[in-house]
């Protein structure tokens, strides 16, 4: 179930950023950050403490992340580019 939170926080968040953002790696870099640290506050929520390993688990969820909304940012990305021409 918590993977499920976090990839749909990961979504959701690079949809939103890759809409408002205009630079690719922005976006990208910007909603792994939020989507990582949403998902610890999440998890804070849920449980009533943080994770004795919150920070190894903020770092590997923005690497996840991170590649999560390269994946979602490309038809914004190419769709962009065509405007251009």
């Amino acid at each position: 179930m918590n993977i499920l939170v976090f990839v749909t926080l990961s979504i959701l968040s690079s949809a939103a950023c890759h809409y408002f953002f205009k630079t690719y790696i922005v976006a990208a870099v910007l909603a792994a950050f939020v989507a990582s640290i949403s998902f610890q506050i999440f998890a804070y929520a849920v449980v009533g403490y943080l994770d004795p390993f919150f920070i190894v688990a903020l770092l590997v969820g923005w690497l996840i992340s991170f590649f999560i909304s390269l994946l979602i940012g490309l038809p914004f990305f190419f769709e962009r580019k065509k405007v251009k021409r």
